[in-house]
């Protein structure tokens, strides 16, 4: 082990970033993919604190953008210090904590450090912050970062370490008022880029033309005399001449072709990149109908740790392993046995438009696409085929991902900004989500002061309107139910639903009660029934420990006592949901009531009422997704009903 953190590129540079950090507050490091930098950066720190007499006093956070990342990490981390996660390595997501009392580095999500900031402003007992993957720009990095530098100003021993491979260095440097920046190159064996045009010349693959037309959008940068030479070069290839046509039209830039992507790759182990777990689907589907001897695993945010974790393993001889993944696996985590990188350079964002949120399909940045091209090439020279052109790359794709906080809704980031007293910017989506907030009572509606409400909503770990639930539900006794219904809402669904069995799935939804049927008889009995009624068991246990978690908060913030919290695990009720969820609040209208003459008087049309239920199944259909549209049908004669979110 020690070799091989010898070998690394950032080992040369073990007693510079110490130098750095023991001199400067703040120090930048901007590591190429491969460097080593975030296995090694919080290890150089630890170790010279022992060796100097000061380990005792250290308590280093590292923070990570997403949950497999910090869980990997402590693990590489502690295997190379030869001892086990929860000894001076360890790691903490939301509703798993690995660590001890002798733990030093604590490999974090972003988030759980945000709320440790909510609970002691001065991180009192935290000597060393490092912020890996601040390139992502998420809303809460950028808020982490605000934070930070206010922190940086108010103690003299605290330290802060900044890292990315792609980052913007002058603007993160002038933020911190000059931090010093450190170049570390990268190693990885050579990696050779293939171009579409060069995956279609390769592979023979001659993709449908159907609707093929050659089209200009709006904002495109091509002009007819480009066009034309584009078709020139792809003549000269030698591709044929759907396959020509194809390149050049519009929808090439939109779509992602499966089969094409089944098509491509030699021997070993692949990494997939696509935009969403749906996709993931299509892609795996096409490649296991057309590949054979193959291992397909799945990698998205959707999936549990556990399920996360499987792509690590090495699979068995005579298989390849193909990992499918989102975004996730672009920075943080290394499979070690990828020697290919198929990039499809697509990615969901998730926009704010008109009050409602979107989830987008777009492009993805040319910095993400060399994060993504820096996953091959780990262990032998690589190949990353791209499944885009060159002068897409080039013309459409932007250098950067547009910020985070710039995309999406700021109410719960601007009622955290009002909790810990630091002043909110004033653009105009700040002003709206600050009007959500006085529609929540969280804020004053006049001073826009933070409301009693509003400081126990900052304090609970969850949406805004699932804590105004809570909080509400412990008010007037209707704790249980509410806990349940916030740690639904709080995790992903528990269903699933095969594509070849989703109506016997469907049908099996309105047989049971999980908590009656299965839980409490035994893990076995639970993980059968999990299987036979298309549950997922890892969801349904994340929800239940959410459950917990919010209940524990809840008694930690006095809104319920011990023995209270013994009753409350098991209690139901009527929910508070409309506090909770207004104002989003829809209200259904029935058609007026039309009287049609007979020869016994004028009875009302009962067809207008069947009318508006047939009204409402094609509506619903179109909005509501399962298993919440039977709940609709059951209930479609009332006139007011609340939404969590409103999305297209």
């Amino acid at each position: 082990m020690l070799r091989g953190r010898q070998n690394l590129p950032s080992y040369k540079f073990r007693d510079q970033i110490i130098d750095a950090v023991e001199k400067n507050q703040v120090v930048i490091i901007c590591g190429e993919t491969g460097c080593g930098k975030s296995t090694q950066t919080g290890q150089f720190l630890l170790e010279h604190l022992v060796s100097t007499g000061r380990g005792g006093r250290c308590n280093m956070i590292c923070t990570q953008p997403r949950r497999i990342s910090a869980i990997s990490l402590a693990e590489r981390v502690a295997a190379e210090r030869a001892e086990a996660v929860g000894e001076s390595i360890g790691y903490s997501i939301r509703g798993e904590n690995v660590r001890s009392p002798s733990t030093r580095l604590i490999f974090a999500t972003t988030g759980i450090l945000l709320r440790m900031l909510q609970g002691d402003p001065s991180l009192a007992k935290v000597t060393h912050v490092i912020v890996d993957e601040v390139h992502e720009r998420s809303v809460d990095s950028d808020f982490l970062l605000v934070i930070l530098r206010d922190l940086v100003a108010k103690r003299p021993d605290f330290r802060l370490v900044l890292m990315s491979a792609t980052i913007d260095s002058e603007t993160f440097s002038g933020y911190f008022g000059g931090a010093p920046v450190l170049q570390i190159p990268g190693f990885t064996h050579p990696v050779t880029d293939l171009y579409l045009e060069d995956v279609l010349r390769l592979t023979k693959y001659v993709p449908e033309t159907r609707r093929a037309r050659i089209v200009q959008k709006s904002d495109s940068s091509n002009t007819k005399e480009e066009i034309e030479a584009l078709r020139t070069s792809y003549e000269s290839m030698a591709l044929e001449p759907k396959a020509v046509t194809w390149l050049l039209k519009e929808s090439a830039f939109d779509a992602v072709d499966y089969s094409l992507v089944a098509a491509t790759g030699d021997d070993g182990a692949v990494l997939v990149f696509l935009q969403g777990a749906m996709e993931i689907k299509r892609c795996i589907d096409a490649i296991r109908e057309a590949v054979d001897g193959v291992e397909c695993l799945p990698l998205h945010a959707q999936l549990s740790p556990k399920e996360q974790g499987l792509v690590f393993r090495r699979v068995k001889k005579g298989l390849r392993k193909v990992v499918v993944a989102t975004n996730v696996a672009e920075t943080s985590i290394t499979i070690d046995d990828c020697v290919f990188v198929i990039d499809a350079g697509h990615v969901k964002e998730m926009r704010y438009e008109n009050s409602t949120l979107c989830l987008v399909d777009t492009l993805a940045s040319r910095a993400s696409c060399k994060q993504r091209r820096g996953r091959a090439g780990r262990v032998r020279p690589g190949t990353c085929y791209k499944l885009f052109t060159r002068n897409l790359e080039q013309t459409h794709m932007a250098s950067h991902a547009v910020p985070e906080i710039l995309r999406v809704p700021l109410e719960q980031l601007c009622l955290s900004l009002k909790a810990m007293a630091i002043s909110a910017p004033s653009e105009q989506n700040v002003d709206g989500a600050v009007r959500v907030l006085r529609d929540l009572r969280a804020v004053d509606t006049v001073t826009d002061k933070l409301t009693p409400l509003g400081k126990h909503m900052a304090s609970l770990p969850v949406d805004l309107r699932i804590g105004k639930m809570l909080v509400y539900g412990a008010i007037f006794g209707c704790l249980g139910s509410v806990l349940t219904v916030a740690a639904i809402l709080s995790n992903k669904s528990p269903f699933m639903a095969p594509s070849d069995r989703r109506d016997e799935a469907k049908e099996r939804r309105k047989t049971f009660m999980w908590d009656k049927k299965a839980s409490g008889k035994g893990k076995r009995a639970e993980a059968e029934f999990c299987e036979t009624n298309f549950l997922s068991m890892a969801t349904l246990t994340a929800i239940s420990d959410s459950r917990k978690q919010y209940l524990d908060t809840l008694v930690d913030i006095g809104f319920v006592n011990g023995e209270e919290a013994k009753l409350t695990l098991s209690g139901g009720g009527k929910l508070p949901s409309p506090a909770g969820l207004y104002p989003q609040i829809v209200s259904i209208k029935h058609p007026d009531v039309t009287y049609v003459e007979t020869a016994h008087g004028f009875p009302r049309v009962a067809v207008l009422v069947g009318g508006l239920r047939r009204l409402l199944d094609r509506v619903l259909e179109k909005k509501i997704r399962e298993p919440g549209l039977d709940v609709w049908r059951q209930m479609w004669g009332q006139c007011w009903c609340v939404c969590f979110v409103k999305s297209r």
